[in-house]
């Protein structure tokens, strides 16, 4: 369901405790046609450079600080640029720990930790370099004009036969912000297989619910408080 995420500046950041563990979402997952992997080059470290960091394509949250101290980050011009453009999106660790308890958080969590940072990165390191891109396309991603239902979502329903339960929920939830027919022609689909579908036939009919009393779009990443997928 929707939460209501509290988001941080760059001045928090630099005031928080170095201790604290820093959390950021992906803040491209709120449109199927911008969902991307964030990559981001990090300065130099003793003379040395320092690996890529990745923020995936996920709805999770995910701890940039696991690996990285927080001032390699902060002096990162990239992870900056990205934060100011939203690309990224700061949460405290409560807000963090609040999005893990959701239905299928700690599978999506376990699948992104699995996820090769290569995989992510491998084409783009070049572009880069030329371009100061910080921006990954993920495959797939391209939508049509005319059909109101996205390819993606075409997509999305041609593996619900192979995909159920949470591994579905959590494929659904990293589409991003759908529209109302997107998510009707979703709940039809899911409800042709029963009971093994019954997480998204759930997640469905709370987002048409949503959106028919003109609520905020889950996902929605802007301003300080904002709702998420």
């Amino acid at each position: 369901m929707a939460l209501e995420v509290k988001t941080l500046t760059i001045n928090e950041l630099r005031k928080m405790d170095e201790n604290e563990p820093l959390w950021v979402l992906n803040g491209t997952m709120k449109n199927p046609k911008d969902r991307s992997n964030i990559v981001i080059m990090l300065p130099l470290k003793d003379g040395e450079a320092q690996p890529p960091l990745a923020i995936f394509a996920t709805w999770v949250p995910i701890c940039v600080t696991d690996k990285i101290e927080r001032k390699d980050l902060l002096r990162s011009r990239q992870f900056l640029e990205a934060l100011d453009r939203r690309k990224i999106v700061a949460i405290p660790n409560e807000e963090a720990q609040r999005i893990l308890r959701e239905p299928g958080a700690l599978q999506e969590q376990e699948r992104v930790r699995m996820m090769d940072i290569n995989s992510a990165t491998g084409d783009a390191l070049g572009s880069m370099e030329e371009d100061n891109s910080i921006k990954v396309e993920v495959p797939g991603m391209d939508e049509g004009d005319s059909d109101p239902i996205g390819n993606t979502v075409h997509q999305y329903v041609g593996l619900l036969a192979d995909n159920s339960g949470i591994e579905a929920l959590n494929s659904l939830r990293n589409l991003g912000d759908l529209s109302l027919e997107e998510f009707q022609f979703i709940l039809k689909e899911a409800r042709g297989y029963g009971e093994s579908h019954k997480e998204v036939i759930q997640f469905c009919k709370a987002k048409i619910t949503a959106l028919r009393d003109g609520g905020v779009p889950s996902g929605a990443i802007g301003g300080k408080a904002q709702r998420i997928n």
